[in-house]
């Protein structure tokens, strides 16, 4: 029997929101004029002004910002608005602020109360040695303050949330919206996929383009973003599908919401993995879906193969609306099997990955060799440095791998780049992030076996999984902001969960 949840009254009254809509309209306004007029800095600025005020009076409000600033806005400023990139900057800085915030003026009292109830986990022991680690990684190959100050923002943009949610929200409700927002993420990207599909594919499709390596349809990523001039985060919009279809059909599997509701649901996540080139999706959906129903397979075999016959059929038709996604000429002349075939070449072969030398397989057999020798052996155990793979404006190309080995894309995978960053302590303490995150999720549904709590969190422990194994396909675990808070919002609810288990439990 699940246990409904309390209802929590609201104190919202009309002329609060009548207030809140006037606010909007004059704020509106002046964002317009400074966009308008490329006032760039302006814009941010009153962007952190209006963020920063709230942060002091709500942080539980500073908190939603930088999610959903992190989660909606940062990748469409990457497409639309590069120009505002400085925003990113500042949701970093937010998320600081936040943890800050709720440590020190929301923290007091309850610091007393989880002493009393010895709240630990091992979860957040690693992820304060991993932090520990980064930095001590960075102090030891050090380059400058510039070069500090953009790897450590690059690993972690939004990590700051973590302690947020563990000081600001203390209810089950509040744990519950937090994981229910990836739903309205899903649905939020229709409208953004439609448009990259229907008005920027066309845009991309040129034999120009297909001369430089790129795929027109990688540009269709949601409010994940990308550029057009190079590719799309759709990685991360298959990710967000894959968990938005787990925590449907999860809560569904335990009668939570109706089947009208979840067919809808499924759609909407359904519908964007057609109309791009989303690969992962491919790999992550069997995965997710053979861990929430892997009971079946002993209860009801026939129905587990029937199920797996059915996701196959639908992973094929998927393939097959891949061949029909418009492009350049030049890359939509091959077979089903052509396409196949290169897949496996670029990804499991010798071909190399783009316009890279390696690929996500060869890139670790090349790190290997590449630290056999003696004089490499210290590297392969504490690596080169945060940020060394990838470059960037403040930091120098003569004090990154990057000049040793151009082209070779040797962070190509966020396994890769955690073994030439971070070595192998560093890449054994990030796996163990995601070790400890499922375990903690094990423990969990122990704990809220028979709540309406039991389907999300399975539906995050899935998403523990579906992250680890999205770090053989991309690097966006060391760089990206919205890559980097959909995954502290799974580790975030699992947090809040273990905490108000203690407080439930008394132990």
């Amino acid at each position: 029997m699940v246990k409904p949840l309390t209802r929590v009254k609201s104190n919202i009254n009309l002329t609060s929101v009548l207030l809140l809509w006037l606010g909007a309209i004059v704020l509106s306004g002046i964002f317009g004029l400074t966009l308008a007029f490329g006032i760039y800095p302006l814009t941010i600025g009153f962007f952190v002004l209006i963020a920063g005020g709230i942060l002091v009076l709500k942080p539980l409000a500073g908190t939603w910002i930088v999610i959903i600033g992190s989660l909606v806005f940062a990748g469409l400023i990457d497409l639309y608005l590069p120009a505002l990139q400085p925003i990113k900057w500042a949701l970093a800085g937010l998320a600081m602020g936040v943890s800050f915030v709720a440590y020190v003026f929301n923290g007091n009292v309850k610091r007393k109360i989880l002493a009393k109830f010895k709240i630990k986990s091992s979860l957040l022991i690693i992820l304060w040695l991993f932090f520990g680690y980064v930095i001590l990684i960075s102090m030891f190959s050090w380059h400058g303050v510039s070069a500090f100050l953009t790897s450590f923002k690059a690993y972690f943009q939004v990590w700051g949330i973590l302690i947020a949610v563990y000081y600001v929200m203390d209810k089950e409700i509040d744990a519950q919206r937090l994981i229910k927002f990836l739903l309205v993420l899903g649905v939020i990207q229709l409208p953004f996929v439609f448009h990259q599909f229907f008005f920027l594919i066309p845009q991309r499709s040129t034999e120009e383009f297909a001369m430089r390596g790129m795929v027109a349809a990688d540009v269709v990523a949601g409010t994940f973003g990308g550029t057009m001039m190079g590719g799309g985060r759709s990685s991360s919009l298959a990710i967000l599908c894959v968990l938005g279809i787990t925590i449907v059909l999860a809560q569904f599997k335990s009668g939570l919401i109706s089947t009208v509701r979840a067919l809808v649901l499924l759609c909407a996540f359904m519908l964007p993995m057609f109309l791009s080139e989303a690969k992962l999706f491919m790999v992550l959906l069997p995965i997710a879906l053979f861990i929430l129903y892997k009971d079946k397979l002993v209860k009801d075999p026939l129905k587990f193969i029937a199920g797996s016959i059915a996701v196959l059929l639908l992973l094929g038709a998927i393939f097959f609306a891949y061949s029909l996604i418009p492009g350049a000429e030049s890359q939509h002349n091959m077979s089903l099997k052509e396409m196949w075939d290169s897949n496996i070449s670029y990804n499991f072969g010798d071909r190399g990955y783009g316009n890279a030398l390696l690929n996500r397989t060869t890139v670790y057999t090349f790190w290997l060799h590449e630290h056999l020798s003696w004089p490499e052996m210290l590297h392969m155990f504490f690596g080169h440095g945060p940020g060394e793979t990838q470059g960037g404006v403040f930091v120098s190309p003569d004090l990154t791998l990057l000049k040793k080995y151009p082209g070779y894309g040797i962070g190509l995978t966020g396994f890769s780049t955690l073994l030439w960053e971070l070595g192998l302590i560093g890449t054994i303490l990030a796996v163990s992030i995601f070790v400890s995150g499922y375990k903690l999720g094990t423990n969990l549904l122990q704990k809220w076996s028979g709540t309406v709590h039991e389907p999300l969190i399975r539906s995050a422990q899935i998403g523990i999984v579906l992250f680890a194994t999205s770090l053989l396909h991309n690097n966006y675990f060391s760089f990206d902001i919205s890559y980097q808070a959909l995954f502290i919002v799974i580790l975030g609810y699992l947090v809040i969960m273990f905490k108000l288990t203690k407080f439930s439990t008394g132990k």
